[in-house]
């Protein structure tokens, strides 16, 4: 084989090993991609929690609300008493996220 030929041949290898990569390439990119939309849904997230503090009721009619519940998701909870607190502080425990809090008397 002519050296114009040999060489012909090794960039005909290299293009397709190349070439095998593009579907590799290309799930890695949708992932790279899907990780983005991931991020900016966090982004935006965190974006709108001030407004969410601030709107923020720490007291519903029913009692107190769930700190927890209102920032992460919007949804207002209410927490009831669990009892075993100390002389200073009542434990109370979120009827949706189940989450604990120790909240001192007033």
């Amino acid at each position: 084989m002519s050296r114009a030929g040999e060489l012909k041949q090794i960039a005909t290898e290299i293009a397709r090993g190349l070439q095998n990569r593009v579907s590799a390439l290309q799930k890695e990119l949708e992932k790279i991609k899907a990780r983005e939309v991931e991020i900016e849904t966090q982004l935006n997230f965190a974006r709108s929690v001030p407004d969410r503090l601030f709107n923020y009721q720490p007291e519903l009619e029913s009692g107190p609300q769930c700190p927890s519940c209102w920032i992460k998701h919007e949804n207002r909870a209410p927490l009831y008493p669990i009892g075993g607190g100390t002389s200073t502080h009542d434990f109370f425990r979120c009827t949706v996220c189940n989450e604990k809090f120790e909240i001192a008397f007033r």
